[in-house]
């Protein structure tokens, strides 16, 4: 027998011998907690075990829709929806047409907006590369102006 059922049964003979709450002592007090934590921790497994069982009948129907194919998925949802058998419609050709226009359209916008952001990345590329000869061509002749200075300074200070 376990600690906490011998305790449950050592407090329910004592309430019933005595008629009123007996005192408790320390053990008493932590036994008490014990089981109570204990029937807790039970619960909550029940619990989980209930939301367990809930996710996996989830998890299941999502299987078989993603196995299944799209006529099955469809017909599942209309007889879960309603009773009434759906309508078989063919397409026409004209909707294919119309489907695959569309799709080209798409697809043009797309590669039109790429080729677009790509120029636009080589301008600010040409641009910064432009800023970058810019600045070595300043700073060439900072240095040529400097050379200069300084051959100036050296022939005035030989000349003397």
């Amino acid at each position: 027998m376990r600690i906490a059922q011998r305790f449950k049964a050592k407090m329910n003979e004592e309430i019933k011998a005595s008629g009123i709450s007996p005192e408790q002592c320390e053990l008493d007090v932590l036994l008490e907690e014990l089981t109570e934590r204990e029937e807790m921790a039970e619960e909550e497994r029940f619990q989980q075990g209930k939301k367990s069982e809930k996710g996996q009948e989830k998890a299941k129907d999502i299987r078989l829709k993603a196995m299944g194919k799209l006529s099955q998925t469809k017909k599942r949802k209309s007889e879960e929806n309603s009773d009434d058998p759906p309508k078989k419609s063919r397409r026409v050709g004209s909707e294919t047409l119309s489907f695959l226009k569309e799709k080209n359209e798409r697809e043009m916008d797309f590669k039109q907006k790429e080729l677009e952001l790509r120029s636009k990345e080589y301008e600010e590329e040409r641009k910064r590369r432009d800023e970058a000869e810019k600045r070595q061509d300043s700073m060439m002749q900072m240095f040529v102006q400097q050379n200069q200075l300084m051959l100036s300074l050296i022939s005035k200070l030989t000349d003397k």
